[in-house]
């Protein structure tokens, strides 16, 4: 098939008769789908020139090959269009806690992207972006706390997989259970012991796949 000469982002254009005829290609929705994200980062994807080829219809609309989504996947991501992502998103407003998480994590999931925020919007802004497979929560962040960024994620059909383990410094009466009852999967309490949060982090990851 010939493909047209690049356009905006390198976007290539195709007569949309032959697109037809191609059942390899997948809709933006499609590939959304596939990716477990929004169909928004799939069209920042494309846009960005991170998903390459994209060809398009003559209505205009983008169309991705099967083989090409597979390739982004495992390069950007470390897996395919079937599994979890393997990225942890770290959430905390401390930098020494993240600090912390991260040298716990990094051993035990080797080759997987490690993504931070320090705050819910934050967290909030990169969840659009992708879907980790771990997302390690304080509770208490500064404006959108951690209890209802866990409510938003489980009320998120393209987000409620995630595996989500909590961390607090709090240890008042009841704040775990509080935790649970947001959508967490797990709580753990600081100062926080490298052994568990690795067994604890693993375990939730196992219980998703």
């Amino acid at each position: 098939m010939r493909r047209g000469a690049p356009g905006c982002f390198g976007v290539r254009a195709s007569g949309g008769g032959e697109l037809a005829k191609r059942g390899d290609l997948l809709s933006t929705g499609e590939v959304a789908t596939r990716a477990g994200v929004t169909r928004t980062t799939v069209l920042h994807w494309i846009k960005s020139g991170k998903l390459q080829p994209a060809l398009t219809t003559a209505g205009g609309h983008y169309r991705i090959a099967e083989s090409d989504l597979a390739r982004f996947l495992a390069e950007h991501y470390g897996t395919d269009a079937r599994g979890p992502r393997n990225v942890i998103l770290v959430v905390d407003d401390e930098p020494s806690i993240l600090e912390v998480v991260l040298l716990a994590l990094r051993p035990a999931f080797p080759g997987w992207r490690m993504e931070t925020a320090s705050d819910g919007v934050e967290a909030g802004m990169k969840l659009l972006r992708f879907t980790p497979a771990l997302l390690v929560l304080d509770l208490m962040l500064p404006g959108i706390d951690g209890f209802e960024v866990c409510r938003l994620v489980r009320s998120d059909p393209e987000l409620r997989k995630i595996a989500i383990l909590c961390i607090t410094g709090y240890k008042h009466p009841g704040i775990y259970e509080q935790a649970l009852e947001a959508g967490a999967d797990e709580c753990l309490f600081k100062p926080l012991d490298m052994k568990t949060l690795r067994e604890k982090a693993q375990e939730l990851v196992a219980r998703l796949r």
